[in-house]
């Protein structure tokens, strides 16, 4: 495993969460972007350490979109979906690709 500013580089082992960062380099960061499924959960199972991600977000006033590539649901539905998992995160931080081709198709 390694890491080149901040990008991870190696194989990822999915029994493991991805090494902690400490929450002052968070600090550095002022927007995340970040997927949903397989980052913050995985089938109908929150991963470890997402909702403490999340909440370090918002806690520290970080601007972030969780964003999928499914067209078939709308942000509100997602975030119910997460929040059956136990994540907590608002719709209106949900960018999904139909989103994103509306907009386009403005």
């Amino acid at each position: 495993m390694g890491l080149i500013e901040g990008w991870y580089t190696g194989k990822m082992n999915l029994r493991q969460p991805y090494p902690s960062r400490s929450l002052s380099e968070m600090k550095q960061y002022k927007n995340y972007l970040m997927d949903m499924d397989g980052v913050l959960v995985r089938g109908k199972t929150a991963i470890a350490g997402a909702q403490r991600f999340i909440d370090a977000l918002n806690d520290g006033g970080h601007k972030y979109l969780v964003l999928t590539n499914n067209p078939m649901y709308t942000p509100r539905d997602l975030a119910h979906r997460l929040q059956t998992t136990g994540l907590q995160v608002a719709s209106d931080r949900i960018f999904t690709s139909a989103i994103a081709t509306a907009r386009f198709m403005q």
